[in-house]
């Protein structure tokens, strides 16, 4: 009968010490504060501190409950650029766009569409040397060149940036 009272106790003590630990779905890698910003209709995580390959930046992503960014028209990318530039951060990002599965048929990976024809930079995709399949966004080297993507080797490492439609955690509210 001791027994039998001890262990319902310790069951019903470690069912209560649970509920007094909320872990946070928004933590990536384990470093709280996670902070997405509005831009436009979604929220975005931009990540400038920290450079990860495409799968990398991915699974981060995947640990906030986001996505890479998908940029579904050029409008978005014209929206999202303003906001870094007016920052003053001049970066390549990683999107979820990729060729993964077929080759030279980029797609977002968040949602499988084709990338529109007129988010590419001039020229791109080029799948230069043949090993570009991962599409990044913007330009460390020339910050007034206009918005644009171009693809890129997957294991390179660059910053990324995430998107959630309705993120737990949000800093701030940006109307451009």
């Amino acid at each position: 009968m001791i027994l039998k009272l001890t262990g319902r106790n310790a069951f019903l003590g470690i069912l209560f010490l649970s509920a007094a630990f909320n872990r946070s779905p928004n933590i990536a890698d384990g470093a709280p504060g996670t902070q997405f910003v509005n831009i436009g209709s979604s929220y975005y995580y931009i990540e400038t501190n920290l450079k990860k390959n495409w799968f990398d930046a991915y699974e981060s992503c995947r640990r906030m409950q986001a996505d890479l960014i998908t940029l579904e028209t050029l409008d978005e990318l014209i929206e999202v650029n303003k906001y870094l530039v007016k920052r003053n951060i001049y970066k390549r990002y990683w999107t979820s766009g990729n060729d993964l599965a077929k080759e030279g048929e980029h797609v977002w990976f968040s949602n499988g569409e084709p990338l529109r024809p007129n988010l590419w930079y001039v020229g791109e995709p080029n799948n230069k040397n043949r090993t570009e399949h991962c599409d990044v966004m913007g330009n460390e080297s020339n910050p007034e060149k206009l918005p644009g993507i171009n693809d890129r080797r997957c294991l390179l490492e660059s910053s990324y940036i995430c998107e959630s439609l309705k993120p737990q955690t949000v800093v701030t509210c940006v109307k451009n």
